[in-house]
């Protein structure tokens, strides 16, 4: 693709008067025309008119300084279903977010739209193949924590875009669980309960999975009665799913035993051969079979191929995670920095999910682990958790509660590894704070 200089296109902070600039900004924050208009004294209509033909001189500014512009977008939009919006900064404009807001509707880019919300951040061209892709994500749930960014970038979509627009959007089909978990908005019990089972790969008595849900017995037995995925064992008293066909049938206890019996039966095999074989026999999830690779009996053989250790082949250790954008690691690997931002889950002091590279970074390479870090302040200590279906914080409510923060509010999460210590700060910008912002409005 030919990219414009975007140098050519990074126009002066003053282009503007000082009126167009301020009705330009108020109308990006999707006040009304009548909102605005009483703030200046101009009736809806004059305001109208003001921003079109401010955005109509930035267009011909444009035109004339790089006639490129236009089709360099496009093509720019055409590679993807949603681009990032920062993603354009090498292409049109560096700073000025009036500026990219206007170039990129010229050239017939929409911020997506889901659920009466914007998803800020990112543009389209595709709107109609982006609303059949997210349809289709979702019609796919319930997904464990770490299966929605892989499942979405499958489709087309940015692995981050689901997450923002359904935490973002007005009662949207799926809802984040305080595990992690992306479960149907109106089957949250029992998707919750079956994406639990998965993980635990083997049959469940009502008693134990209302625990691990926090939930009465009572409704967890009269929901799963009227889904057809779980099965009861009535001679047993307990639960079982229906993909696991023959119920308490199966000659295995467990996930384990069945992946060592393929061994045991075909000798070394690839990775997809063992899962498929094994989810044939004793289905489970993806995330229960990655575990069971970590046992010590288990091990992986030069080419590639897993066999039992007892005949040669190496313990397999899982690979070093993608690290996430929101982690860093300090030079001397001694203090690892976690950026999170407080949400209602955090401030209702649920657990909090966190990506994996945490708890591989910690040593908790299999589940469940968990690995403690005092406060030198005393206090209740923070337990960072590796469970099979992910990782997460422990309730972090009294420590952002201190400080002050309000959702929105981004903190800062340093684990001191020589002392086993952890430490919170407040990372906000001055001029971005949540709670800064309602103080002034009081």
């Amino acid at each position: 693709m030919d990219i414009v200089e975007s140098a050519a296109l990074d126009l002066p902070h003053d282009f503007w008067e000082p009126r167009e600039r301020d009705i330009l900004e108020l109308r990006r924050a999707r006040q009304t025309l009548h909102a605005i208009g009483r703030k200046h004294g101009l009736t809806g209509e004059r305001v109208r008119q003001i921003s079109r033909h401010a955005e109509a001189r930035l267009i011909a500014e444009c035109d004339q300084r790089e006639p490129r512009w236009r089709t360099a977008t496009r093509a720019f939009l055409d590679e993807a279903l949603a681009v990032p919006e920062a993603d354009f900064a090498c292409l049109l404009v560096r700073e000025d977010g009036l500026v990219l807001d206007a170039l990129l509707r010229e050239a017939g880019a929409v911020r997506p739209r889901f659920w009466r919300y914007d998803a800020t951040g990112y543009w389209t061209s595709k709107t109609g193949q982006l609303r059949h892709a997210m349809t289709e994500l979702i019609s796919g749930a319930p997904y464990q924590g770490h299966e929605l960014g892989p499942r979405a970038e499958s489709l087309g979509i940015p692995a981050e875009l689901p997450c923002a627009v359904l935490l973002g959007g007005v009662d949207p089909p799926l809802i984040r669980t305080s595990s992690g978990t992306w479960v149907r908005r109106r089957s949250k019990r029992t998707d919750s309960a079956y994406l639990w089972m998965l993980d635990e790969g083997e049959e469940r008595t009502a008693e134990e999975i209302a625990e691990a849900l926090g939930d009465e017995v009572r409704a967890v037995n009269a929901a799963m009665r009227k889904d057809d995925r779980f099965q009861k064992v009535p001679l047993e008293r307990t639960w079982s799913l229906t993909s696991w066909a023959s119920g308490r049938g199966t000659p295995y206890g467990d996930t384990l035993e069945a992946m060592l019996a393929v061994l045991t039966e075909h000798g070394p095999v690839t990775q997809k051969e063992l899962f498929s074989e094994v989810t044939s026999r004793y289905p489970v999830s993806y995330a229960r079979l990655r575990q069971c690779l970590l046992s010590d009996r288990l091990g992986v053989l030069d080419d590639g191929r897993f066999d039992l250790v007892e005949r040669g082949a190496v313990h397999f250790d899982e690979p070093e995670p993608r690290r996430p954008s929101n982690m860093v690691s300090a030079a001397d690997d001694n203090v690892i920095g976690v950026v999170l931002k407080v949400d209602a889950d955090m401030v209702a002091g649920n657990g909090i999910p966190v990506h994996n590279w945490l708890t591989w970074r910690l040593g908790l390479r299999s589940a469940p682990m968990k690995k403690s870090f005092a406060f030198n302040d005393g206090g209740k200590p923070l337990i960072v958790s590796r469970n099979t279906g992910g990782a997460q914080l422990s309730t972090l409510r009294a420590r952002v509660t201190a400080l002050g923060t309000v959702p929105g509010c981004l903190i800062t999460v340093a684990f001191h590894l020589s002392t086993s210590t952890a430490s919170i700060n407040h990372t906000c910008g001055e001029s971005t704070c949540a709670a800064r912002g309602e103080e002034s409005n009081h």
